[in-house]
């Protein structure tokens, strides 16, 4: 689990299995002497698992203190851990892949190379 405690508003994805398309929610301001909380939880089973059940728990226990809580399911977001070429929208050689190259030519592009969130594949 990671915790905030100042001021900037951290950008999330997705919530929910059922959203499809990403989205961007501003988190509300802590309440003073509170702080944001960001759990991720990655298990298949989704909602059901021994890990989702401590997610839920946890969640609870910290809005119950005051606490703004962000649950990040990676599972239901569809998370790919892997890097590669679905990263990207065009790539600098198609002959041969280079990722590290590829992420500093996405990085410096205008507009970016990097493939629009959703629609990598």
């Amino acid at each position: 689990m990671t915790s905030r405690n100042d001021d900037e508003q951290p950008q999330i994805g997705p919530q929910t299995a059922t959203t499809t398309t990403t989205t961007t929610t501003t988190l509300p301001a802590a309440i003073a002497g509170k702080k944001k909380i960001l759990i991720v939880v990655s298990h298949p089973n989704t909602g059901k698992s021994y890990s989702h059940k401590m997610v839920e728990a946890a969640k609870t226990l910290f809005e119950g203190e005051g606490h703004v809580v962000v649950v990040s399911d990676l599972v239901a977001e569809n998370f790919n851990p892997v890097g590669h070429r679905h990263d990207f929208s065009t790539v600098k050689d198609p002959d041969f892949f280079d990722y590290q190259a590829e992420q500093k030519l996405a990085s410096t592009s205008e507009p970016t190379t990097y493939a629009p969130d959703g629609e990598s594949k």
